[in-house]
């Protein structure tokens, strides 16, 4: 894992790294979920190490914001540098603040994301938009570049 902190990029240790560490890492990254890994899996980075002894809750929005010792405090080489493996565990629509909706559940005028984007391209396609199964529409120019942006793979 590298992070860029005041223009200059640096790696994270992985003393105490674990699954919470992966998952806030893996948030900030826009996936919904990871898998810590240790011991340079990815292979060694270069640079500063800038965090050790991370204690991520698993609810915090950034990396920076879990408990450590301090930027730059550490008592790491680069072969305990910290890697990730992310992944998206939602099978249904991604809303922009992260939660998980049923592809059913869009534009259906509820606000099941909390956010309403469950709910953004919702009603009357024009003659430049496709109507996705789950009734959202999307820019005909979009459908083929494999971002799921009907949410329902139509």
């Amino acid at each position: 894992v590298e992070m860029c902190y005041n223009n200059e990029w640096g790696t994270v240790c992985d003393d105490r790294w674990d699954t919470l560490d992966a998952i806030v890492t893996c948030r900030q990254l826009g996936f919904t979920g990871g898998t810590a890994l240790r011991n340079a899996y990815y292979g060694q980075g270069s640079g500063p190490i800038l965090l050790d002894e991370l204690a991520c809750t698993g609810t915090e929005r950034m990396l920076i914001n879990c408990t450590n010792d301090g930027l730059g405090v550490h008592n790491c080489v680069h072969d305990e540098d910290a890697g990730v493996r992310c992944i998206n565990l939602c099978s249904g629509w991604s809303c922009d603040n992260n939660n998980c909706v049923d592809n059913n559940k869009l534009c259906n005028y509820e606000n099941n994301c909390g956010d309403g984007s469950d709910e953004l391209g919702c009603g009357t396609c024009n003659s430049t938009s496709f109507r996705c199964k789950n009734s959202r529409c999307v820019s005909k120019y979009v459908l083929c570049d494999y971002n799921n942006n009907c949410g329902d793979g139509s």
